[in-house]
């Protein structure tokens, strides 16, 4: 690790545990797989901490230390706007988000979302749920339910095979290890996954009534987070080994612009792992759920940015995506309006998905080709798209 390296890994650990001490503190390190190095206590406060990062921010700008400047630049950058965050400031919605997760919101028109809507009614409907709020609670003929803990019991098995098959494009790549834990935790997410060098991999499953599973859930968390976001920090920490990665970009976060990358490439292991005849029209039907309700929370998201009540784009929403639990919409847009962490994070699934989703289109060379860097490293979006393009010319 070169100076500048080890500096900025110093500094994403005395900030994390400065926030870890605070009883209003933010998540700072999500998985923290960078080389140990002698680190101090946490920083006084987070003033120090905005000092210290904005230093070594300025000594990132064409630095001849680092392996990625761009990346670790991008990186400083996410971590500036959600640290002046978290002290008061609020960026507008369009500012923050091209800061920290490096894109930009996309307004979507009336007519746009209409068009989105009439092509999920279309497909539910052809399966016998109507596109209504009561046709939520036919959803049973489709995606029949399962208990947290079925879920967690069937997906280790899962997990090995996605592993196995991620390894046939990446033999190098070490098989991950983790444990699973429960938690009832009210929040968005149906699953977490962190960790440490030092303490390894935690997948925590969430069993708050707010989380909804189902019989194929297993088989898509095992893709997601294992073959996903463990299989994919494997690759990562590989890659520092080679010298191809800065060893400060494993003290990953998900306030800054890996986030995009990280959660494109785990929604859509399945679909890249998965042998063709393995997956069916449900398995369509979700991915096309999933990508209506992902673009219109984030059309909600947006207008409540611009003064729509939390209320009104609650309705809004539901209105639009019928088939989602209204509780669930009204959680998502107060989380995202009260975080300025999810303000961020939150609104990246979708777009990340759509971009990653590109791959299905390309030739078998040309994906496997893209999705071979995609598992091996970690890029900023603009770095992905380009990396896209020049695979797809290539395939």
């Amino acid at each position: 690790m070169s100076q500048l390296d080890t500096a900025i890994s110093t500094f994403y650990r005395r900030w994390d545990a400065l926030e870890r001490s605070r009883p209003d503190g933010g998540l700072v390190l999500d998985f923290d797989m960078a080389p140990r190095v002698p680190t101090p206590g946490p920083y006084a406060s987070r003033r120090e901490a905005l000092t210290e990062l904005e230093r070594l921010r300025e000594a990132c700008e064409g630095s001849a230390e680092l392996i990625d400047e761009s990346l670790v630049s991008a990186k400083l950058r996410g971590s500036a706007a959600y640290l002046r965050a978290l002290m008061g400031e609020r960026l507008p919605f369009a500012a923050y988000l091209e800061a920290t997760m490096g894109v930009a919101p996309r307004y979507l028109s009336d007519q746009a979302l209409d068009v989105l809507r009439d092509e999920s009614a279309r497909r539910f409907e052809a399966h016998g749920v109507p596109f209504t709020a009561e046709g939520r609670h036919q959803l049973g003929r489709i995606f029949e339910g399962a208990s947290p803990a079925l879920v967690a019991q069937e997906l280790p098995g899962l997990a090995t095979l996605f592993v196995e098959r991620l390894r046939e494009m990446l033999p190098d790549l070490a098989s991950p290890r983790y444990t699973i834990e429960f938690a009832e935790t009210d929040a968005y997410w149906a699953n977490w996954i962190d960790g440490t060098h030092a303490d390894g991999i935690t997948l925590k499953v969430n069993t708050h009534e707010r989380i909804e599973y189902e019989q194929r859930s297993a088989r898509g968390l095992a893709a997601h987070e294992i073959a996903g976001h463990a299989a994919h920090v494997a690759g990562m920490r590989q890659a520092v080994r080679d010298g191809r990665l800065d060893a400060c970009a494993l003290n990953l976060t998900v306030h800054s612009c890996e986030a995009f990358h990280m959660e494109g490439l785990a929604q859509v292991a399945l679909y890249a792992l998965s042998r063709p005849g393995e997956l069916d029209e449900g398995d369509e039907l979700r991915l096309r759920h999933r990508m209506h309700s992902g673009a219109v929370l984030n059309q909600a998201q947006i207008r409540m940015e611009h003064g729509m009540a939390l209320e009104e784009a609650a309705a809004w929403a539901h209105a639009r995506c019928p088939l989602l639990n209204p509780k669930n919409v009204h959680a998502s847009l107060r989380d995202r309006a009260r975080s300025v962490l999810y303000r961020g994070y939150m609104h990246v699934y979708a777009p990340s998905l759509a971009f990653f989703l590109a791959v299905r289109s390309m030739s078998r060379a040309g994906r496997t080709a893209f999705l071979r860097e995609a598992w091996s490293s970690v890029s900023t979006p603009s770095q992905l798209r380009g990396a896209l393009e020049a695979a797809g010319a290539a395939g």
